[in-house]
């Protein structure tokens, strides 16, 4: 069994930077369950297949493994924290796409990785 990169970035938030919120990581995720942990102000990392997020602000058409916080949500859209640009605060995702390329790291091959967000309660 392949163990989630998300592993180790909830070791790092909590030996590291020792954090004394509950962190979980929650593999397969809905929509609903993500709308509810930022209703409730809890960030959520998502990890994701950048090639297939639309970003025009992306260069060489995205990274391969990416980071991003969603902060918020609209009936069809995340908002979200994304250091990946310039202009990643607030950005704006389409919900479908972040699931469709929601996939942890998988020895490199990010597009057969896990759906799995990491949420801080």
């Amino acid at each position: 069994m392949r163990v989630l990169r998300l592993n180790r970035l909830k070791k790092i938030a909590t030996d590291y930077f020792k954090s004394t919120k509950k962190i979980t990581i929650v593999e397969n995720p809905t929509v609903e369950q993500i709308k509810k942990f930022v209703a409730a102000g809890s960030p959520v990392l998502v990890v994701a297949d950048g090639k297939v997020l639309p970003n025009k602000y992306y260069s060489r058409g995205g990274p391969t493994y990416h980071a991003f916080i969603i902060r918020g949500y609209t009936k069809d859209q995340f908002i979200t924290n994304d250091p990946g640009v310039n202009r990643g605060a607030n950005f704006v995702f389409p919900i479908a796409s972040v699931m469709h390329a929601m996939h942890d790291w998988h020895d490199g091959d990010v597009q057969h990785g896990k759906k799995a967000i990491l949420v801080m309660e």
